[in-house]
């Protein structure tokens, strides 16, 4: 027996990079040919429902697919004391901190992000400090993009880090915003990052594209904005800024509920108990 694991589809990713490459011959290649496959398979594996959902319109049996979401490992990513040494480096100290941790990449929304906080610098920004840790093609877009909003003093841009230095960061975050865009890329795959930001306590804002929003319960586990709205982040933000109880319920909510659903443990377990089950019916 045999079981297709589909963890993104290359033709969308691909599709979000290159203008007019979507529905051209070679995407529309690509995708037949990956739904060809998933049929073919025994069983099929898709990192979120969303993707789920796309293989039964297309013609999949519904019981042979079953969804081997993105995970953490709890035990490396878990709430920490805010490291001292960043906190006086980037001058964090007594300040609300958002942050991002990943990829410069246009579909992730870092433009939103800053749009969101120039609508509330008046309101908050004696509070407020913006840590943007990474790189990627729109770094220097976002660099200017903070310039001319005039927010670039609440702004710091740190360049990509080691991934063993990245708990560190984490460590002096307390707000972790994910403003990905309604593209059809982001409505299918879900990204790592949000996993370890739960894991570590963290407040976790993420856009309403369909594969975050099957991650965050609003108002529960972290908050929920409409995609490609910076006013409606603003807001989201802004009530999170001026409310730490709120903050904490939200990270200690978060963090139990990664722990209980998404570790790589439990996706062991579904692996297991999959090709153990397709063993006993060959």
């Amino acid at each position: 027996p045999s079981v297709y694991e589909i963890r993104g589809f290359w033709h969308e990713t691909q599709s979000s990079k290159k203008l007019g490459y979507r529905n051209s011959d070679h995407y529309n290649l690509s995708e037949s040919m990956e739904i060809e496959v998933a049929k073919r398979a025994d069983y099929v594996f898709a990192i979120t429902q969303a993707i789920a959902d796309i293989l039964i319109e297309y013609g999949i049996e519904k019981d042979k697919i079953g969804v081997l979401p993105n995970c953490v490992n709890s035990d490396d990513f878990k709430p920490m004391e805010r490291d001292s040494t960043l906190e006086e480096k980037y001058e964090l100290f007594n300040k609300v901190v958002i942050g991002y941790i990943g990829s410069f990449v246009e579909y992730e929304g870092l433009d939103i992000l800053l749009d969101a906080v120039a609508m509330i610098r008046d309101r908050v920004g004696e509070y407020l400090k913006v840590i943007l840790v990474g790189d990627g093609p729109e770094l220097t877009m976002v660099k200017k993009k903070a310039t001319e909003l005039g927010i670039d003093d609440l702004v710091i841009f740190t360049g990509r880090i080691p991934h063993n230095e990245v708990r560190r960061h984490y460590s002096v975050i307390d707000i972790t915003p994910f403003p990905r865009r309604g593209r059809r890329v982001c409505e299918l795959v879900s990204p790592l990052k949000p996993f370890e930001a739960l894991a570590m306590g963290k407040t976790v804002v993420v856009s309403d594209v369909r594969a975050l929003s099957e991650i965050i319960s609003d108002g529960e586990t972290g908050m929920v904005h409409e995609k490609d709205n910076a006013s409606d982040l603003a807001g989201c933000i802004e009530k999170l800024v001026l409310d730490h109880h709120l903050r904490e319920s939200l990270g200690d909510k978060g963090r139990e509920w990664v722990v209980n659903n998404r570790t790589w443990e439990m996706a062991g377990r579904i692996i297991e108990t999959t090709h153990a089950d397709l063993l006993k019916s060959h």
